[in-house]
């Protein structure tokens, strides 16, 4: 069950701070290299000393597949999210969000996802 939560919408959720479990944040594209501890979905927080780096190899197989690669987080509970950061390294970055919601029973609405007026 969901708990509502319409706190504070200026309050980081936990990726960077480590609220959120590792346990939470999961990926379909296996870490680089197959290491887990230095690569794995875990990784993919804000100002980490490292980062979630997907496998080259299990990356372009999922491309040639039309399967996009996807972080997912278990939010603790029913959040409001109102903005998202990311950070890349090198030429590896994000450059295309897509985002989605789910149910208790696991059912995925997609959310639309708009970038700020400059």
């Amino acid at each position: 069950m969901l708990f509502s939560y319409l706190g504070d919408c200026h309050n980081p959720l936990g990726m960077e701070t480590g609220d959120i479990p590792d346990s939470f944040i999961t990926a379909t594209v296996p870490g680089y290299g197959g290491d887990l501890t230095l690569f794995g979905a875990h990784r993919a927080r804000l100002n980490s000393a490292s980062g979630y780096r997907a496998d080259p190899k299990a990356l372009s197989r999922a491309r040639k597949e039309s399967f996009s690669p996807t972080l997912l987080v278990k939010l603790p509970k029913e959040m409001v999210v109102t903005g998202i950061a990311t950070q890349g390294l090198g030429r590896e970055w994000i450059t295309k969000y897509e985002m989605f919601a789910s149910d208790d029973d696991g059912t995925f609405t997609a959310i639309e996802v708009r970038r700020p007026d400059h």
